[in-house]
């Protein structure tokens, strides 16, 4: 048998590592260290296989790991493992941080259970407010009704303009807004 260090198909253009038959433009085939390793001198990027279990893309050097659209990066992975959506900055703490546009509409994170409904949180728009919504439309946050909650820590539901800590707003006429119910039998509802 001949181990196939390099191989290259006349009929097809294909190139295999450790293989003689390349079923795509680069096929690499190894029991061990089966990958590729891209290295400038000080950051070293890696694509290979883990075991038998997984694969793997990333840095093995302490540096962030980027990822691109049209010419322009979008997410990176810091080397702490920090996810950054939108954002360049390594400076940031948080696990996940997610940088819209400064004024746009869909600063914003959805989460839909398809046939069901759709769930947005954000700050969007001239608003300053963090916003919990219960339905989504045109990649907009603020065309559902839910809560908000101003920089100074009123809350408002079915309202982004609070005047109290606590607004409570509904346009339906002779509506019971707020209902409390107590399931102690010895005790009653209340507010303090």
């Amino acid at each position: 048998t001949v181990d196939h260090a390099l191989f290259v198909d006349g009929a097809t253009g294909n190139v295999g590592i450790g293989t003689s038959s390349p079923t795509s433009k680069l096929s690499i085939l190894s029991a061990t260290n089966a990958g590729i390793t891209v290295n400038d001198g000080t950051v070293n990027t890696i694509l290979f296989n883990t075991g038998s279990t997984n694969g793997s893309l990333g840095t093995t050097t302490n540096h962030p790991f980027a990822f691109y659209t049209n010419n322009a990066e979008r997410m990176r992975i810091t080397a702490l493992g920090n996810l950054l959506v939108g954002n360049t900055g390594t400076s940031l703490g948080a696990k996940l941080a997610v940088y819209g546009t400064s004024g746009g509409t869909n600063n914003n994170i959805q989460i839909t259970n398809p046939g069901y409904g759709t769930g947005c949180i954000g700050v969007q728009g001239t608003s300053s407010n963090f916003k919990i919504y219960n339905s989504y439309s045109s990649g907009t946050l603020g065309t559902g009704s839910g809560i908000d909650i101003d920089t100074s820590g009123k809350v408002g539901i079915g309202t982004s303009t609070m005047t109290r800590f606590f607004n409570l707003y509904d346009t339906t006429a002779n509506a019971n807004t707020a209902y409390f119910k107590s399931t102690n039998a010895s005790g009653g509802a209340g507010l303090t």
